[in-house]
């Protein structure tokens, strides 16, 4: 699907942020006329702070080297809609156009309040108008929503206290775990559980009551849980691999398939999980998105995390990593670039 205009991008970009966006900045990448890469960030409260917020964005989606770069901002906030776009707009065009060749859509367009406006032109215009464009059309036809749900988490329809004593008690009977991290991994416990994450993965459906019990107490583990995240990506690497994959500075390009695959088995363990234990697969869910590059997704993941257990360090450091750092893990980067 090619991009013509501006209202052939507004109607894609609720596909590809998977939600109806407010009170964001979405950046696009294209190259040979398709989309690329697209970033989506929350516009930060302070507005002093734009230059820095921008330009930290648009670094990262420079990498990828594109041929063009687009920009959409949607707010509510107060303006007089008949005069210039944001000032933090305008610093954001103007920072891509030092460094890009010149847009194939235009560079520009701000949304607010059911209207859209194109930066450069006196015009607004209203967002149903969007609906009516070339790819709107082509989008629909091809069965894709031109209004996503968002994300839809499992509701817990396997849960019982049995299944939850169960895992507290898998969870009580992990051996300690003191010995060097590349020993810990040699464990025959550990390379039990390990494989059969790797046996869910490949099988492609749903655990049984046993291996759901089995796996949601290893998600409880920090040790275990990121073990088995980086399994996603590779079941071979060391300890050093081990720390640049988690924390998303290794280039190693995840098998698309595989990491689907890890997202489909966190929404069949939730329907097993009753609250108390569903931080730790939440966070399982937003490192997953985040290295497919859905940061928006995965901050929302983190902020459900929070929402049930606020004491939960690990969500609130991540969620604070991504959004302090601003960036997409090198794999994606590295991944598009490719």
């Amino acid at each position: 699907m090619q991009l013509t205009t501006p209202a052939d991008l507004l109607a894609l970009i609720p596909s590809l942020m998977n939600r109806e966006p407010q009170e964001i900045l979405v950046l696009l990448t294209i190259k040979y006329g398709q989309i690329q890469a697209a970033l989506g960030m929350e516009l930060p409260e302070d507005e002093d702070g734009m230059a820095e917020y921008v330009a930290a964005i648009v670094a990262q989606m420079v990498e990828l080297k594109p041929e063009a770069l687009a920009m959409v901002v949607y707010t509510e906030a107060e303006s007089n809609c008949d005069h210039e776009p944001y000032e933090h707009l305008n610093l954001l065009i103007m920072l891509a156009l030092d460094v890009l060749t010149p847009m194939v859509v235009n560079p520009g367009v701000l949304v607010k309040g059911g209207r859209y406006h194109v930066y450069g032109s006196t015009h607004w215009h209203d967002i149903e108008e969007v609906k009516e464009s070339t790819l709107a059309a082509t989008m629909v036809l091809n069965g894709i929503p031109l209004e996503p749900k968002g994300l839809v988490i499992p509701e817990p329809t396997a849960a019982t206290e049995d299944v939850a004593a169960a895992i507290d008690t898998k969870l009580g009977n992990l051996p300690p775990y003191r010995l060097h991290i590349e020993q810990t991994w040699l464990l025959p416990y550990v390379s039990e559980e390990r494989a059969l994450y790797e046996s869910l993965l490949q099988r492609g459906f749903g655990a049984t009551e046993a291996e759901a019990v089995d796996l949601i107490a290893c998600f409880q583990n920090p040790l275990l849980r990121d073990r088995l995240l980086v399994d996603t990506v590779s079941n071979t690497l060391d300890p050093v691999e081990f720390g640049d994959v988690i924390t998303g500075q290794s280039e190693a390009v995840p098998d698309p398939e595989r990491v689907e695959a890890a997202i489909h088995l966190m929404d069949n363990l939730m329907q097993w999980t009753a609250d108390r234990h569903r931080p730790p697969l939440l966070l399982a869910q937003a490192w997953l998105h985040w290295m497919q590059g859905r940061t928006l997704d995965a901050e929302s993941y983190l902020d459900m995390a929070v929402e049930v257990d606020p004491d939960y360090t690990m969500a609130k450091a991540f969620r604070r990593y991504i959004r302090e750092l601003k960036r997409l893990p090198d794999c994606v980067t590295h991944g598009r670039d490719e």
